[in-house]
């Protein structure tokens, strides 16, 4: 009864063993596939809708979108809201002290 369960669980790992080496002798006989040329491509032009300069902007400031508005500020405090498709300053305001990113 012993060598039975043996026999059975020897069948059923060796299935699927012997599935995934039939699978990858296959793949290896073909190769391949060989490649198209792709000649040229359409190439979508981006351009800037608008930019806005912070004075103090530094490294890792990073504008933010929220409220349907996008965000940004600078390391001296002034924090600004933007209109997302014109660019348009929505609101402004400072805070009391400097600001670090990271």
């Amino acid at each position: 009864m012993n060598s039975s369960r043996r026999r059975f669980n020897f069948g059923v790992m060796g299935l699927p063993l012997a599935s995934s080496l039939t699978a990858l002798a296959a793949c290896s006989a073909k190769g391949p596939p060989p490649l198209t040329e792709l000649g040229e491509l359409p190439v979508n032009k981006i351009a800037s809708a608008w930019q806005v300069s912070m004075d103090d902007a530094g490294v890792g400031f990073v504008p933010a979108v929220a409220a349907s508005k996008i965000w940004a500020t600078d390391k001296s405090g002034d924090v600004v809201a933007l209109e997302p498709l014109s660019g348009k300053r929505q609101t402004r305001f400072e805070v009391d002290r400097p600001l670090t990113s990271g």
